[in-house]
C-alpha cells in the first residue's frame, strides 16, 4: 500500500498517511501479484473558463469572484469609483476588463494545477 499523494509506503490499511496526512480515500493499494506497480492518482479541480467568461459578463466584478477573489475586489472598487464619476458611461469600459481579467486569471489557476500535478510525476 502506497500513498497515492506523497508515495509513501503504508504499515496499516486504511489509515491515514503519517508522511503528508492523506485521507484513506487517497490511499491506494498498488500491488498485483506481488509486484510492486507505480500508480500516480492527481485529483485537480480545474475552473471552467466558459463558467468564468459567463459569471464576469453577467454580474461584473461580482461574477470575477469565481476565478479571482482579489481581482474581483479590485475591480468592484473600481467600477464604483469610474461609474460614479463618469455617470455609469465608465463601466463600458471596466466591465469589459472584469471579463478579460476574469478568463486570463482562471487560465493561469489551470496551469499552474497542471504544472504542479506535472512535477509531482517527476519525482
Amino acid at each position: 500500500m502506497f500513498c497515492s499523494n506523497c508515495g509513501e509506503q503504508l504499515l496499516e490499511s486504511g489509515g491515514f498517511c503519517g508522511k503528508c496526512k492523506a485521507k484513506p480515500e487517497n490511499i491506494v493499494e498498488t500491488t498485483t501479484n506481488n509486484q510492486p506497480v507505480n500508480v500516480t492518482v492527481i485529483q485537480s479541480s480545474d475552473k471552467s473558463v466558459a463558467v468564468a467568461l459567463l459569471l464576469s459578463v453577467f454580474l461584473g466584478p461580482l461574477g470575477m469572484l469565481y476565478s479571482t477573489i482579489v481581482g474581483a475586489i479590485i475591480m468592484f472598487v473600481i467600477t464604483i469609483v469610474v461609474g460614479f464619476l463618469t455617470f455609469g458611461f465608465g463601466l463600458l469600459l471596466t466591465h469589459p476588463i472584469c471579463v478579460i481579467w476574469s478568463v486570463i486569471a482562471v487560465n493561469m489557476k489551470n496551469k499552474k494545477q497542471i504544472a504542479k500535478a506535472e512535477e509531482r510525476l517527476q519525482k
